[in-house]
């Protein structure tokens, strides 16, 4: 991590976009921290997947501000989240994480789906042509364009316990308008890039 270091030296009023997830998230943090002593406290932007709260487990955080745009987190207060971690608890005898989210939300659409009395095609429609439901993480809607589900982020802080340990800690809501989810799709990249998409029907 010198290398590193001596850039932030090199340029001290630079904001850090720090973007990696699972065991890179890990390392990255594993080396600062071992680095403390000799860095200055600085402001990160960190990637959605490093406030995972199950990757977070694994970190010992060194000094700094920690801070990312999250669609969802455990201690979220609202009465669907509530219902939904407890029934992971109870059912899987697990800490609630967002690919169980994942999960819990196709079962909503699926039972929305299936309980539609105009039938399976009538139902599928009707949510595709612009329907919000209801989920742990906020309402969700279904854009009629794009067919992909827009909902609130959520701006946090990680913060470190008397063990060193990370800790989320909530800051701000920020509502997502159907313009802003068409933004972000059409904003393509250009150049060279390599990507994948994904689809997550687990619980």
């Amino acid at each position: 991590i010198k290398p590193f270091l001596e850039a932030l030296d090199k340029n001290k009023d630079a904001r850090i976009a720090a973007c990696f997830s699972t065991y890179l998230a890990t390392l990255f943090f594993q080396k600062l921290s071992e680095a403390d002593a000799e860095t200055e406290e600085r402001e990160y932007c960190c990637s959605s997947f490093m406030v995972e709260e199950q990757t977070m487990d694994t970190y010992r955080l060194p000094k700094g501000k920690f801070v990312a745009y999250t669609p969802w987190f455990s201690t979220l207060d609202s009465e669907q989240n509530t219902e939904f971690v407890g029934e992971i608890q109870q059912k899987k005898n697990k800490k609630a994480n967002i690919f169980h989210l994942l999960g819990w939300e196709a079962g909503i659409i699926i039972a929305q789906i299936s309980a539609d009395p105009n039938g399976i095609d009538a139902a599928f429609k009707h949510i595709l042509e612009g329907k919000s439901y209801e989920s742990p993480r906020g309402l969700v809607t279904i854009h009629p364009t794009t067919h992909i589900g827009f909902a609130p982020l959520y701006l946090c802080e990680m913060t470190r316990n008397q063990d060193h340990k990370a800790m989320l800690v909530y800051k701000e809501t920020i509502e997502i308008s159907a313009d802003e989810h068409l933004n972000v799709i059409n904003d393509q990249p250009s150049g060279m890039t390599s990507g994948w998409f994904n689809n997550y029907l687990c619980s």
